[in-house]
């Protein structure tokens, strides 16, 4: 690695815009190389090295290759799930495949290089996606760092990298209230038709009403989750979906662990709700998943995406626009902590891992235009 760093850092530009360098040509003297494709000098540099017997076949590794390695060394040691492991390459293959930064050798890109790479995809990036990339790069030059492969850290890397103010792209428009959340009247209509039609799918959807939990929780439920006695349903699984490697279609399981740490947990239903609490217990008793549908003569588990549907089809039969289950969950965290409920409960509840992302991110304004006006129309400074 200290040879390839040195003569790595000889390589030069002439007038001409060609990356160049002095190798040995063996009979003690020296050759020019030269080409407009640095990495081109660097395959040079590494030929020359294997002659004389010093480097190793894992310092010739591409930066494909290297991620490849590490994404299965992790999976091998059960650090991350086939679902992350699939993640993690959506966003490899989105920022790498085709470009030339895909096949470089991966022992040849310096400290530098890595942050001008990655100053440069910054440009129309969300928060999100940007924070995908940094965990895959900073993955990636972690393992490099361990094999030896490079001798800087992910720290230098990502020290240089200069994120400006505003700098990810942010959605366009003003989300609208009532996209957001359900109003108080669309709660009644939805769970007065949720109950007057009550089968699997529905009672799902009136779970999730009366908890906000996620809805990859709630199809991951068995029956000794359901404690009718105290009221409460305990959370340790959540539904997974990604693609299969090789890009070979879509594969949905339940892992045994939910989106977070925080997402342990014993979730408190209403009172109010017992008998909907003790339907699912009773109908759980004699299935291998709360909510299955029977399929031929098996029961088959109801996924995450049989529930949105349903959602879809209860709020076109109601008249009330549809919004995903996720906004379900944010119409009940708006709801407890409209009424003041302590938000510490409210995060537990949830299983949010902190408080602010419970009050920042769920918290919204559930009153309709019409009621806003209303409350306008109510001040002094405005009844003139």
């Amino acid at each position: 690695m200290k040879k390839l760093d040195e003569l790595r850092d000889r390589i030069y530009c002439d007038a001409n815009g060609f990356y160049c360098i002095y190798l040995p040509d063996g009979k003690g003297g020296r050759r020019r190389k030269k080409s407009k494709d640095r990495s081109k000098i660097e395959a040079e540099i590494v030929s020359y090295l294997k002659s004389v017997g010093e480097f190793s076949e894992d310092e010739t590794l591409t930066v494909r290759q290297v991620f490849e390695r590490y994404t299965a060394e992790r999976l091998s040691n059960k650090y991350v799930s086939e679902s992350t492991a699939a993640r993690d390459r959506d966003f490899f293959n989105h920022h790498f495949s085709g470009v030339p930064m895909e096949n470089r050798m991966f022992s040849g890109i310096s400290a530098t290089e890595w942050a001008r790479w990655l100053q440069g995809q910054l440009p129309g990036l969300k928060q999100k996606q940007w924070s995908g990339l940094k965990s895959v790069v900073r993955g990636m030059l972690h393992y490099g760092q361990d094999y030896g492969l490079i001798t800087f850290s992910a720290g230098e890397v990502f020290g240089r990298v200069r994120i400006q103010k505003g700098q990810f792209a942010q959605v366009a428009g003003v989300e609208l209230p009532e996209t957001q959340v359900y109003t108080d009247d669309e709660m009644v209509v939805l769970k007065k038709y949720l109950r007057q039609n009550a089968d699997q799918y529905n009672n799902c959807l009136l779970l999730i009403f009366a908890t906000g939990m996620r809805i990859g929780e709630a199809v991951s439920l068995k029956s000794d989750d359901i404690l009718v006695e105290t009221m409460q349903i305990r959370v340790t699984r959540t539904e997974t979906r990604y693609t299969q490697s090789g890009g070979k279609g879509k594969i949905t399981q339940v892992k045994e662990k939910p989106k977070t740490a925080a997402g342990v947990r014993l979730v408190s239903v209403p009172e109010t709700e017992r008998e909907l609490l003790e339907t699912i217990r009773c109908q759980a008793e004699r299935q291998p998943w709360v909510f299955c549908r029977m399929d031929g003569t098996h029961w088959k588990r109801i996924n995450a995406s049989g529930i949105r549907k349903r959602l879809v089809r209860v709020c076109e039969k109601t008249g009330i626009p549809y919004r995903s289950p996720h906004k379900i969950r944010k119409t009940v965290a708006s709801i407890l902590l409209d009424a003041g409920v302590d938000g510490r409960f409210v995060k537990d509840n949830l299983g949010h891992t902190d408080l602010k992302t419970t009050e920042q991110s769920y918290h919204k304004n559930r009153r309709t235009a019409r009621e806003k006006s209303k409350i306008l129309a109510s001040l002094p400074e405005f009844s003139e």
